[in-house]
């Protein structure tokens, strides 16, 4: 496992994050105080793709809405979007339509399940790097406002080291970790927490392993990568459980609808349902420590010398 992670090392080049100051700048220009944001941010990712990571994104986005949170998924998979798919909807804009000023952020948000909301990808994301501070500016505002509304933001991102995967790892508090129990899976999964160290993101970390045959599997894989981690990264991981293979799953997929929904009592909707609580517990302080807004961080991401 560490051979492929070192390949992956050799093809990332690490470069310090740029110092941030702890304030976002609303629309109307005054500073936002970092204390001001409300949401949770979190980064949704995986080393591979095929693992079922948008999926368990909607999921969960559901479950925590049903848990009384309010939640916006930002389907930021640029080159395989389709959480809007995933749930049966069908979006008319995107960022790119707000980034060119065409429509407002709450135009282009989908409202999905259970008052869950969606931003559908966009291609423009990179563009953000090329925007002048006072376009960047109404933009973040925008997304400010969003922050100060919700409880989480959910982030699904493409699979991969990319710096467009990278860049919104950088702005997320909390870093989920999709993988499965198969040993390219979670090989992948290893190489991308050591290229998150090494990009020096300060979000927690935390793993989820899906599509397993069973409890034991699924710890098994879990506590591999997490010992692993420990060892040669000195870095630690949490287990925030597994998702269990199950037939339900393909066949809600198959109906466009989220699995939870499909059928409550399935162990995969079990399992999410666990996750959340999961989630819950955590006491996590959004934007402790990272500063700016969220597109701030991404946009600070590609412009880093």
């Amino acid at each position: 496992m560490p051979d492929q992670a070192e390949k992956l090392r050799q093809l990332v080049r690490t470069k310090p994050k740029d110092s941030l100051p702890a304030a976002a700048v609303r629309l109307d220009g005054k500073a936002m105080a970092e204390t001001e944001r409300k949401a949770r941010l979190i980064a949704i990712t995986s080393g591979k793709g095929g693992v079922g990571k948008t999926s368990i994104a909607g999921n969960l986005a559901i479950e925590l809405a049903l848990h009384g949170r309010r939640v916006v998924v930002f389907d930021a998979d640029l080159s395989l979007a389709n959480i809007d798919v995933l749930l049966g909807l069908r979006p008319r804009f995107n960022l790119n339509h707000v980034i060119s000023g065409e429509r407002t952020l709450e135009e282009v948000v989908l409202e999905g399940p259970h008052g869950v909301r969606i931003i559908p990808a966009s291609s423009g994301v990179q563009g953000l790097a090329n925007l002048s501070r006072e376009a960047l500016n109404r933009l973040t505002g925008q997304f400010s406002g969003l922050e100060r509304e919700c409880d989480f933001l959910l982030m699904d991102t493409a699979a991969g080291i990319s710096d467009n995967v990278l860049s919104f790892v950088h702005a997320a508090d909390e870093i989920l970790i999709v993988t499965t129990p198969e040993p390219t899976a979670y090989t992948d999964a290893y190489a991308m927490i050591k290229v998150i160290c090494e990009q020096q993101a300060r979000g927690a970390i935390g793993l989820v392993i899906n599509m397993a045959q069973s409890r034991r599997e699924a710890q098994n894989a879990a506590s591999g990568i997490i010992l692993i981690s420990r060892q040669f990264l000195q870095v630690g991981v949490k287990d925030y459980g597994y998702i269990l293979r199950d037939p339900e799953v393909p066949r809600a997929t198959r109906r466009q609808e989220a699995f939870t929904l499909f059928n409550p009592t399935a162990s995969a909707s079990r399992s999410v349902r666990a996750l959340a609580v999961r989630l819950l517990k955590e006491q996590v302080v959004p934007g402790k420590g990272l500063g700016r807004g969220f597109l701030d961080r991404v946009a600070a991401y590609f412009r880093r010398d």
